[in-house]
């Protein structure tokens, strides 16, 4: 269980990591009149992974597909061919991220994932009408998460080794419990020792996973930056993939918006002794 609750931990650390220094970049270009590119548009809903691409990290998306796909051809050429250029494109993003076995493994399931989704679309999802069904796109963007969190622990991970430890440990059943080193580590947070001192250590792994599952619906439900301020034009232009949000927020300067935003402003305050440093800084 504490496999599994690290795993997707992680995966939500790093996307509100991202999603919050990208945030931060395009805040204070606007400060100073500059408009920067979207390049982080709600990557968790995409419906698919080649959607996924266009939403994570798009600036980079962007270049990859300009100067290597472009440049190996991209659609110019035959069905065979094509596909290559899809794997070596999105291979190549892997490795971008660092030298090792690691970062060679999760670009190569990247563009394994992007290649088999091509032949999916054009022999069965598309001939058979899937594509505009809710259903089986509500499916779609479930499978694709899971898909993009349980890859990134082989990105996380610092070994190989490692990395089949923690997908070996997954498969394990033990009895639905976290194991104590596991339990000391979230002992040491701020809210579970708040719950801890509620609800007591028993419910701590259900304190975890509804935290997961809270941060799942912010994912899927909750507009992304640039369509609470789409109205403000704080942007250079709307990104290629994305859809609309459960809950339509739009940021207005109002009373309301004033006193949450202080409110964030009044938790960010609390906890500035707490060091967090951006994961991306690594690359």
């Amino acid at each position: 269980m504490d496999a599994v609750a690290g795993t997707f931990s992680y995966a939500f650390q790093l996307y509100f990591d991202f999603s919050g220094y990208c945030d931060m970049a395009i805040g204070v270009a606007c400060l100073f009149g500059i408009k920067l590119p979207v390049n982080f548009f709600s990557p968790f809903r995409a419906a698919n992974i080649s959607d996924f691409w266009r939403m994570w990290h798009a600036t980079l998306s962007r270049f990859l597909r300009v100067y290597v796909y472009n440049s190996l051809g991209g659609f110019l050429c035959s069905p065979r061919r094509q596909r290559f250029n899809l794997f070596a494109t999105m291979f190549l993003a892997g490795i971008w991220h660092g030298a090792g076995w690691t970062f060679v493994v999760y670009g190569v399931c990247h563009g394994s994932y992007v290649v088999i989704h091509q032949l999916w679309r054009i022999n069965v999802s598309g001939p058979m009408g899937f594509l505009n069904n809710k259903a089986y796109m509500l499916a779609s963007q479930g499978f694709t998460f899971l898909l993009v969190a349980l890859t990134l622990g082989v990105f996380r991970a610092d070994s190989m080794t490692t990395a089949g430890h923690i997908y070996g440990a997954m498969l394990r059943w033990n009895g639905g419990v976290f194991v104590p080193a596991y339990i000391t580590k979230l002992e040491s947070t701020n809210i579970m020792q708040i719950t801890s001192m509620i609800l007591g250590d028993f419910h701590n792994i259900s304190v975890v996973f509804i935290s997961l599952s809270l941060a799942l619906a912010a994912c899927w439900l909750l507009p992304s930056t640039f369509q609470l301020f789409r109205h403000c034009e704080v942007t250079i232009a709307k990104p290629l993939a994305g859809r609309e949000p459960v809950l339509q927020l739009q940021w207005q300067p109002n009373r309301k918006w004033g006193i949450y935003i202080a409110t964030l402003a009044f938790i960010s305050m609390m906890n500035l002794t707490q060091m967090s440093e951006f994961l991306y800084f690594q690359f």
